[in-house]
């Protein structure tokens, strides 16, 4: 899969790539008082773009580069000879281009050498430029930071590691960890770089020069810092793919490749022009945006998505079927594929069949709700389409529990074993994991896991003679419902 760069996470867009990318056509709108706007003319290709505060960039699909716009600091004139470049990333007037080698070529601005890449800088996998700082990302999970720290964006927290994304701003920086968790630095006076405690586990990170953002995993948007200029207030929306922060607004990739955009629009750059179609990338700039587009033209689809049994049971498997049609008049059945979204993670890709349909089974969703949806992946005939979420609910399993002892009866001194055995009620299936309290008499004799056989033991030799009342209660912590033995009489000879 390419690697993503810059303040946006690439690497979730629909439909997914490996080698090369999908390519199109490059919009933008906004701003254009240095020519960041004017889109040369030809330009084809593009599966990538990135935006100044008044310059663009273009990465086309064969690894060059592409700049136009302003050009004081030489930004707007890309170095000859640069090719292989996988991603690319500008905030201000500083550009970084990452090549497939793991090498990255800065230029531009470099007052405050943001532009000076360190020395054995390699093994990078992305890059993100701030206004006056720049971020790399090693293979390794590790950050590197270069240019100014007036306000400690270049001060990599110490021991950060597992990072998988990346994101520069004004004076601030912001990382997305494996684990979902996001660490930010720098500039606090709004408090962009103080991330909430009570942040879910986050799918990507933007920044704007003064607020950060988490892409979340069920596809919604997460923000805080400064408000200013409306760009901490986020409209409803999810299924959101990719997300680009610039100076002052956003823009935020939907499934079906719709664009929503929020922030400041002092210069239309909220503007979204009609008909853009499917957008596949999409970059905010300062005051101006610049997205790459295809399938304008094509005949628009709807995609309806159901799950069922709904309600479920945990471990009972559960169908969720994707319903693909044209809009009216068109009357054809459309081709291509559905991929299917769990908790905001892509689990299957199916091929619509000749009833507009596609299904894909799910065998083991946790107990809870899950908010599922399903995007069509478009044709040559038609377009892109997502469905709307619907939230699948998965009930705990419930289970029986079943109590035996022996030798029974027994002899004073003599170990006596008590077996529980933990079994699923269908529809529920596997084998129920939790823990087994045995109870003699109204006194707990031990709490015991159940083994992967569905069965959990202990022995006592402690039962004195005479008649003795056995219990057994199995429990586990949301997965299953907790059930109870049958009472057994032990009986204890002298």
């Amino acid at each position: 899969m390419v690697v993503h760069a810059g303040e946006r996470r690439l690497a979730r867009w629909l439909p997914p790539f490996d080698d090369t990318p999908p390519a199109g056509t490059v919009v933008a709108w906004g701003d254009d008082t240095y020519g960041q706007t004017a889109v040369p003319p030809g330009l084809t290709g593009v599966v990538r773009v990135s935006a100044g505060q008044f310059h663009s960039l273009a990465l086309k699909s064969d690894g060059t580069v592409v700049a136009w716009g302003r050009n004081d600091t030489g930004q707007g004139v890309v170095p000859p000879g640069l090719t292989g470049v996988v991603a690319i990333s500008t905030h201000r007037g500083t550009n970084l281009a990452l090549r497939s080698n793991g090498t990255v070529v800065a230029w531009g601005n470099n007052n405050n050498g943001q532009a000076t890449v360190p020395v054995g800088v390699a093994d990078i996998v992305a890059v993100s430029s701030g206004s006056t700082h720049s971020l790399a990302l090693r293979d390794d999970g590790t950050v590197i930071a270069w240019g100014s720290n007036l306000m400690g964006q270049t001060d990599v927290p110490p021991g950060l590691t597992g990072v998988v994304e990346i994101a520069a701003g004004a004076y601030h920086s912001a990382a997305l960890v494996a684990d979902g968790t996001v660490v930010a630095w720098g500039r606090d006076t709004d408090g962009e770089a103080m991330v909430p405690s009570c942040l879910p586990v986050a799918a990507g990170v933007a920044v704007t020069r003064y607020t950060s953002f988490a892409l979340l995993a069920d596809g919604t948007v997460f923000g805080w810092g400064s408000n200013r200029n409306g760009e901490a207030t986020i409209p409803s929306v999810c299924g959101v793919t990719a997300l680009s922060g610039g100076a002052y607004h956003l823009l935020a990739v939907h499934a079906d490749g719709r664009l929503v955009a929020w922030g400041s629009n002092v210069d239309g750059q909220l503007d979204t022009p009609p008909g853009l179609g499917t957008v596949i990338d999409a970059a905010a700039g300062f005051y101006h945006s610049v997205a790459v587009a295809t399938g304008a033209g094509l005949i628009p689809t709807t995609t309806t998505v159901a799950t069922g049994p709904h309600p479920s049971v945990y471990q009972e498997p559960v169908t969720v079927t994707a319903t693909v049609a044209p809009a009216p008049p068109a009357s054809e059945t459309p081709t291509g594929d559905v991929v299917f979204f769990v908790d905001g993670f892509s689990v299957d890709i199916v091929p619509v069949g000749l009833a507009g349909t596609a299904a894909t089974t799910l065998s083991t969703p946790e107990a809870g709700q899950h908010p599922v949806f399903a995007v069509y992946q478009g044709d040559a005939v038609f377009a892109v389409s997502a469905s709307d979420p619907v939230t699948h609910q998965v009930d705990a399993g419930k289970t029986t529990t079943t109590l035996t002892s022996g030798p029974n009866p027994s002899t004073a001194g003599q170990p006596v074993v008590l077996t529980a055995t933990v079994a699923a009620v269908p529809p529920s299936g596997g084998v129920p994991a939790g823990t087994v309290t045995f109870i003699a008499d109204s006194v707990t004799l031990a709490t015991v896991p159940v083994s992967y056989l569905g069965e959990a033991t202990t022995t006592t030799s402690g039962l004195a003679v005479g008649t003795h009342t056995l219990q057994a209660s199995f429990v586990d912590s949301f997965r299953r419902n907790a059930s109870t033995a049958s009472p057994v009489t032990h009986q204890v000879l002298p």
